[in-house]
C-alpha cells in the first residue's frame, strides 16, 4: 500500500476544490452581504452504509460526523452517479445529495466529489474532494446558503474516511444568528 505523496494530493485536492467551487456560483455569498457570513473549519469522519438501508442507484451511501464547530452533527450522503474522468482515468466523480443534521435543524445540499483512486484496490487509500452546497434549511438553517469543501482519504477495504472540512455558511439579510457560525 503506498500512501499518496503529500505534494501530488495536495495538489490534487486544490485543483479540485478551485474546479468546483468556481461551478457552484450559488455557494459564492454575494459580496455586499459578506459580513453575514461565517468561515469555519473541523474534522470529518465517515463510514460507508450497506444497501438496504442506502437507496442509491449506484450503492453508495456514507454516514459521518462533522466535528469542531458545527457540534458534532451527523451527514448522510448519497451518491447518485458515478462517471470516469474522460482525462484521467484514475478518477472519479460523484453526485449526489447529503442531509446534515443538527441539534438547530437540518441543511439539505447537492454534492459533487471527485475521488483519485491512486493505486490498486481495496488496500490503497483513495484521496478526495466534496463540495456541498446548500440549497435549503430548516429551523435554524432555514435561510442559510453557502457550502462546504471536504478533503480526505477512504480507505476502501474498511469503508472509513477522515479529512477536514471548511465551510462557508451566510445567513439571508435580515436573519438573526450566532455570530461564530456554529451550532453551539
Amino acid at each position: 500500500m503506498s500512501i499518496p505523496k503529500p505534494r501530488k494530493l495536495l495538489s490534487f485536492v486544490a485543483a479540485a476544490a478551485a474546479l468546483f467551487v468556481g461551478l457552484t456560483p450559488q455557494a459564492r455569498a454575494d459580496s455586499d452581504h459578506r459580513d453575514q457570513c461565517r468561515d469555519i473549519v473541523g474534522p470529518f469522519s465517515s463510514v460507508t452504509v450497506p444497501v438496504p438501508p442506502c437507496n442509491s442507484p449506484v450503492g453508495l451511501c456514507t454516514h459521518g460526523i462533522l466535528g469542531g464547530p458545527m457540534g458534532d452533527a451527523s451527514y448522510d450522503f448519497t451518491v447518485y452517479t458515478l462517471t470516469p474522468s474522460p482525462t484521467n482515468p484514475a478518477v472519479i466523480v460523484a453526485t449526489g445529495k447529503s442531509v446534515i443534521t443538527t441539534k438547530k435543524g437540518q441543511m439539505f445540499t447537492d454534492d459533487v466529489s471527485v475521488l483519485n483512486f491512486s493505486g490498486p484496490a481495496p488496500s490503497d487509500p483513495v484521496a478526495f474532494v466534496t463540495t456541498a452546497t446548500i440549497n435549503s434549511g430548516t429551523k435554524h438553517w432555514k435561510q442559510t446558503t453557502g457550502q462546504f469543501v471536504a478533503t480526505g482519504v477512504l480507505v476502501q477495504s474498511t469503508g472509513l474516511a477522515v479529512g477536514n472540512y471548511t465551510a462557508s455558511l451566510c445567513k439571508n439579510p435580515g436573519e438573526q444568528d450566532n455570530k461564530d457560525g456554529s451550532d453551539n
